[in-house]
Protein backbone atom coordinates (compact mmCIF):
# COMPACT_ATOMS: atom_id res chain seq x y z
CA UNK A 1 0.00 0.00 0.00
CA UNK A 2 1.10 3.40 -0.79
CA UNK A 3 0.80 5.74 2.01
CA UNK A 4 2.63 9.05 3.38
CA UNK A 5 1.91 12.57 2.76
CA UNK A 6 3.96 12.77 -0.46
CA UNK A 7 1.69 9.61 -1.34
CA UNK A 8 -1.68 10.92 -0.27
CA UNK A 9 -2.08 14.11 -2.71
CA UNK A 10 -0.30 12.47 -5.61
CA UNK A 11 -2.38 13.33 -8.94
CA UNK A 12 -0.23 11.63 -11.37
CA UNK A 13 1.99 8.33 -10.27
CA UNK A 14 4.21 6.57 -13.05
CA UNK A 15 5.39 3.32 -12.19
CA UNK A 16 6.36 2.40 -15.82
CA UNK A 17 9.59 0.11 -16.65
CA UNK A 18 9.35 -1.57 -13.14
CA UNK A 19 9.85 -5.19 -12.60
CA UNK A 20 5.69 -5.05 -11.30
CA UNK A 21 4.74 -8.37 -11.22
CA UNK A 22 1.55 -8.34 -8.84
CA UNK A 23 -0.40 -5.48 -7.32
CA UNK A 24 -3.07 -5.63 -4.16
CA UNK A 25 -6.54 -4.67 -3.91
CA UNK A 26 -5.32 -2.18 -1.81
CA UNK A 27 -2.02 -0.67 -2.95
CA UNK A 28 -3.57 2.63 -4.47
CA UNK A 29 -6.81 2.50 -2.06
CA UNK A 30 -5.13 5.76 -0.02
CA UNK A 31 -4.57 7.65 -3.58
CA UNK A 32 -7.92 9.70 -3.24
CA UNK A 33 -6.77 12.38 -5.81
CA UNK A 34 -4.55 10.08 -8.55
CA UNK A 35 -5.96 11.26 -11.87
CA UNK A 36 -3.57 8.71 -13.77
CA UNK A 37 -1.61 6.11 -13.57
CA UNK A 38 0.81 4.21 -15.80
CA UNK A 39 1.77 0.65 -15.03
CA UNK A 40 3.32 0.44 -18.52
CA UNK A 41 6.32 -2.38 -19.19
CA UNK A 42 5.81 -4.46 -15.88
CA UNK A 43 5.59 -7.90 -15.59
CA UNK A 44 1.64 -7.94 -14.53
CA UNK A 45 -0.49 -10.88 -15.18
CA UNK A 46 -3.65 -10.46 -12.88
CA UNK A 47 -5.55 -7.37 -11.98
CA UNK A 48 -7.41 -8.44 -8.69
CA UNK A 49 -11.16 -6.44 -8.25
CA UNK A 50 -11.79 -3.59 -7.14
CA UNK A 51 -7.68 -2.41 -7.17
CA UNK A 52 -8.38 1.29 -9.09
CA UNK A 53 -11.70 1.87 -7.40
CA UNK A 54 -10.75 4.83 -4.68
CA UNK A 55 -9.02 6.79 -7.23
CA UNK A 56 -10.91 9.32 -9.37
CA UNK A 57 -8.43 7.91 -12.50
CA UNK A 58 -8.60 9.23 -15.81
CA UNK A 59 -6.05 7.30 -17.47
CA UNK A 60 -4.33 4.31 -17.25
CA UNK A 61 -1.98 2.36 -19.16
CA UNK A 62 -1.43 -1.16 -18.76
CA UNK A 63 0.66 -1.23 -21.76
CA UNK A 64 3.29 -4.08 -22.56
CA UNK A 65 2.44 -6.46 -19.10
CA UNK A 66 1.57 -10.05 -19.87
CA UNK A 67 -2.04 -9.87 -19.23
CA UNK A 68 -3.66 -13.43 -20.20
CA UNK A 69 -7.32 -11.86 -19.60
CA UNK A 70 -9.62 -9.27 -17.87
CA UNK A 71 -12.65 -8.21 -16.32
CA UNK A 72 -13.59 -4.33 -17.10
CA UNK A 73 -15.36 -4.38 -14.10
CA UNK A 74 -11.83 -3.55 -12.53
CA UNK A 75 -12.22 -0.18 -14.02
CA UNK A 76 -15.19 0.90 -12.72
CA UNK A 77 -15.79 3.64 -10.11
CA UNK A 78 -17.46 3.57 -6.67
CA UNK A 79 -18.54 6.71 -7.26
CA UNK A 80 -19.69 8.63 -10.52
CA UNK A 81 -16.39 7.99 -12.44
CA UNK A 82 -14.66 10.07 -14.07
CA UNK A 83 -14.22 9.53 -17.92
CA UNK A 84 -11.56 6.90 -18.62
CA UNK A 85 -8.58 6.09 -21.29
CA UNK A 86 -7.59 2.59 -20.95
CA UNK A 87 -4.57 1.55 -22.56
CA UNK A 88 -3.87 -2.72 -22.71
CA UNK A 89 -2.11 -3.16 -25.78
CA UNK A 90 0.23 -5.31 -26.38
CA UNK A 91 -0.55 -7.94 -23.04
CA UNK A 92 -1.63 -11.48 -23.78
CA UNK A 93 -4.97 -10.94 -23.78
CA UNK A 94 -6.91 -13.67 -25.26
CA UNK A 95 -10.50 -12.99 -22.96
CA UNK A 96 -12.17 -9.82 -22.26
CA UNK A 97 -15.44 -10.37 -19.41
CA UNK A 98 -17.59 -8.01 -17.69
CA UNK A 99 -20.27 -8.93 -15.14
CA UNK A 100 -23.63 -7.01 -15.85
CA UNK A 101 -25.39 -6.53 -12.64
CA UNK A 102 -22.10 -4.32 -11.60
CA UNK A 103 -21.68 -0.78 -12.16
CA UNK A 104 -20.75 0.33 -16.07
CA UNK A 105 -17.22 1.52 -16.00
CA UNK A 106 -17.15 4.97 -17.58
CA UNK A 107 -14.43 3.81 -20.49
CA UNK A 108 -14.49 6.27 -23.28
CA UNK A 109 -11.18 5.12 -24.79
CA UNK A 110 -9.91 1.43 -24.75
CA UNK A 111 -6.80 0.88 -27.26
CA UNK A 112 -6.87 -3.23 -26.99
CA UNK A 113 -4.53 -3.60 -30.02
CA UNK A 114 -1.67 -6.19 -30.24
CA UNK A 115 -3.41 -8.84 -28.36
CA UNK A 116 -4.50 -12.47 -29.09
CA UNK A 117 -8.08 -11.84 -29.29
CA UNK A 118 -9.95 -14.26 -31.94
CA UNK A 119 -13.38 -12.21 -31.93
CA UNK A 120 -14.23 -8.78 -30.72
CA UNK A 121 -15.15 -8.88 -26.67
CA UNK A 122 -18.47 -7.69 -25.59
CA UNK A 123 -18.47 -4.32 -24.47
CA UNK A 124 -21.75 -3.85 -24.67
CA UNK A 125 -23.05 -0.72 -22.83
CA UNK A 126 -20.15 0.68 -21.82
CA UNK A 127 -20.15 4.25 -23.38
CA UNK A 128 -16.90 3.76 -26.14
CA UNK A 129 -16.13 6.71 -28.46
CA UNK A 130 -12.91 5.32 -29.40
CA UNK A 131 -11.84 1.62 -29.71
CA UNK A 132 -8.33 0.13 -31.13
CA UNK A 133 -8.23 -3.93 -32.14
CA UNK A 134 -5.08 -3.28 -34.20
CA UNK A 135 -3.21 -6.20 -34.92
CA UNK A 136 -5.17 -8.96 -32.96
CA UNK A 137 -5.73 -12.56 -34.85
CA UNK A 138 -9.57 -11.55 -35.66
CA UNK A 139 -10.55 -13.56 -38.74
CA UNK A 140 -13.90 -11.92 -38.99
CA UNK A 141 -16.25 -9.31 -37.79
CA UNK A 142 -19.45 -10.92 -37.06
CA UNK A 143 -23.30 -9.35 -36.92
CA UNK A 144 -24.03 -8.35 -33.68
CA UNK A 145 -19.97 -7.74 -32.63
CA UNK A 146 -20.45 -3.97 -31.96
CA UNK A 147 -24.20 -3.99 -30.05
CA UNK A 148 -24.70 -1.59 -27.69
CA UNK A 149 -21.84 0.76 -28.53
CA UNK A 150 -24.20 3.52 -30.14
CA UNK A 151 -21.61 6.11 -28.69
CA UNK A 152 -18.75 5.12 -30.61
CA UNK A 153 -16.91 7.33 -33.13
CA UNK A 154 -13.36 5.82 -34.12
CA UNK A 155 -13.36 2.03 -34.74
CA UNK A 156 -9.50 0.96 -35.90
CA UNK A 157 -9.22 -2.82 -36.85
CA UNK A 158 -6.15 -2.54 -38.76
CA UNK A 159 -3.60 -5.46 -39.61
CA UNK A 160 -5.91 -7.77 -38.36
CA UNK A 161 -3.39 -11.33 -38.55
CA UNK A 162 -5.89 -13.98 -40.78
CA UNK A 163 -8.81 -11.72 -41.14
CA UNK A 164 -10.21 -11.11 -44.41
CA UNK A 165 -14.13 -11.27 -44.10
CA UNK A 166 -16.89 -8.68 -42.80
CA UNK A 167 -20.30 -10.33 -42.09
CA UNK A 168 -23.50 -8.70 -43.60
CA UNK A 169 -24.51 -5.63 -41.35
CA UNK A 170 -21.65 -6.34 -38.81
CA UNK A 171 -21.36 -2.06 -38.63
CA UNK A 172 -24.86 -1.87 -38.59
CA UNK A 173 -25.21 -0.32 -34.66
CA UNK A 174 -22.78 2.00 -34.94
CA UNK A 175 -24.53 4.84 -36.35
CA UNK A 176 -22.71 7.70 -34.44
CA UNK A 177 -19.48 6.08 -36.07
CA UNK A 178 -17.23 8.95 -38.34
CA UNK A 179 -13.69 7.20 -38.78
CA UNK A 180 -13.58 3.27 -40.09
CA UNK A 181 -10.30 1.91 -40.60
CA UNK A 182 -9.60 -1.40 -42.08
CA UNK A 183 -6.14 -0.88 -43.56
CA UNK A 184 -3.09 -3.31 -43.85
CA UNK A 185 -6.03 -6.42 -44.18
CA UNK A 186 -4.52 -7.93 -47.36
CA UNK A 187 -6.86 -10.97 -47.32
CA UNK A 188 -10.14 -8.12 -47.69
CA UNK A 189 -11.11 -8.58 -50.92
CA UNK A 190 -14.44 -6.80 -51.29
CA UNK A 191 -16.53 -4.39 -49.41
CA UNK A 192 -20.70 -5.30 -49.95
CA UNK A 193 -23.26 -2.59 -49.68
CA UNK A 194 -24.61 -5.21 -46.82
CA UNK A 195 -21.47 -3.89 -44.43
CA UNK A 196 -21.56 -0.57 -44.86
CA UNK A 197 -25.06 -0.37 -43.93
CA UNK A 198 -25.73 1.64 -41.06
CA UNK A 199 -22.74 3.78 -41.46
CA UNK A 200 -24.81 7.06 -41.44
CA UNK A 201 -22.02 9.19 -39.63
CA UNK A 202 -19.24 7.86 -41.21
CA UNK A 203 -16.99 10.38 -43.13
CA UNK A 204 -13.39 8.72 -42.98
CA UNK A 205 -13.09 5.46 -44.27
CA UNK A 206 -9.12 3.70 -44.61
CA UNK A 207 -8.87 0.40 -46.86
CA UNK A 208 -5.12 1.34 -47.78
CA UNK A 209 -3.28 -1.77 -48.20
CA UNK A 210 -6.59 -4.18 -48.40
CA UNK A 211 -8.01 -5.80 -51.74
CA UNK A 212 -10.50 -3.60 -51.97
CA UNK A 213 -10.31 -1.68 -55.00
CA UNK A 214 -13.77 -0.24 -55.77
CA UNK A 215 -16.92 0.21 -54.08
CA UNK A 216 -20.61 -1.09 -54.37
CA UNK A 217 -22.46 1.46 -57.11
CA UNK A 218 -24.56 2.44 -54.03
CA UNK A 219 -21.94 3.73 -51.57
CA UNK A 220 -23.08 7.39 -51.52
CA UNK A 221 -26.83 6.02 -50.44
CA UNK A 222 -25.71 4.12 -47.27
CA UNK A 223 -22.64 6.72 -46.55
CA UNK A 224 -24.54 10.19 -46.79
CA UNK A 225 -21.70 11.46 -44.32
CA UNK A 226 -18.30 10.22 -46.14
CA UNK A 227 -15.56 12.98 -46.64
CA UNK A 228 -12.77 10.29 -47.90
CA UNK A 229 -12.25 6.88 -48.86
CA UNK A 230 -8.66 5.83 -49.05
CA UNK A 231 -8.56 1.91 -51.12
CA UNK A 232 -6.12 -0.50 -51.47
CA UNK A 233 -2.83 0.77 -53.69
CA UNK A 234 -3.66 3.98 -52.09
CA UNK A 235 -6.66 5.55 -54.41
CA UNK A 236 -7.68 8.18 -52.42
CA UNK A 237 -11.45 9.11 -53.27
CA UNK A 238 -12.79 13.21 -51.69
CA UNK A 239 -16.97 13.25 -51.94
CA UNK A 240 -17.90 16.98 -53.47
CA UNK A 241 -20.93 18.32 -54.61
CA UNK A 242 -21.98 19.04 -58.04
CA UNK A 243 -24.51 21.91 -59.25
CA UNK A 244 -27.21 19.65 -61.46
CA UNK A 245 -30.18 20.77 -63.94
CA UNK A 246 -32.37 23.69 -63.23
CA UNK A 247 -36.06 22.51 -62.42
CA UNK A 248 -38.73 24.75 -62.25
CA UNK A 249 -40.13 23.52 -59.32
CA UNK A 250 -37.55 22.93 -57.07
CA UNK A 251 -35.06 24.90 -58.42
CA UNK A 252 -31.50 23.82 -59.09
CA UNK A 253 -30.72 20.53 -57.95
CA UNK A 254 -27.48 19.27 -56.31
CA UNK A 255 -25.55 16.04 -57.19
CA UNK A 256 -22.71 14.57 -54.93
CA UNK A 257 -20.16 13.05 -56.48
CA UNK A 258 -17.32 10.58 -55.06
CA UNK A 259 -14.23 11.14 -57.09
CA UNK A 260 -11.79 8.58 -57.28
CA UNK A 261 -7.44 9.23 -58.22
CA UNK A 262 -4.49 7.68 -57.37
CA UNK A 263 -1.43 9.22 -55.92
CA UNK A 264 -0.12 10.65 -59.46
CA UNK A 265 -3.44 12.33 -59.80
CA UNK A 266 -4.75 10.45 -62.19
CA UNK A 267 -8.38 8.83 -62.09
CA UNK A 268 -8.33 5.66 -60.30
CA UNK A 269 -12.10 4.48 -60.87
CA UNK A 270 -15.56 5.24 -62.10
CA UNK A 271 -17.12 8.18 -60.13
CA UNK A 272 -19.84 7.15 -57.43
CA UNK A 273 -23.03 9.39 -57.64
CA UNK A 274 -25.99 9.99 -55.29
Amino acid sequence: MLTGPGYTTLVSLDLSYNKIAKISPTTFSRLRYLESLDLSHNSLEVLPEDCFSSSPLGDIDLSNNKLLDISMDVFASKGQGKPLNVDLSYNMLSAITRHHEKSIPNIQNLNLSGNRLTSVPNLQGIPLRYLNLDGNPLLRIEKGDFVGLKDLIHLSLSGLHGFGELSPYCFKELQALQVLDLSSNPNLKSLTAEVIFGLNSLQELNLSGTGVSSLPKTALKYLPSIKSITLGKNIQCLKTIKEGQYHRQIGLTKKEVLSCHNSHGSVAAASYVS
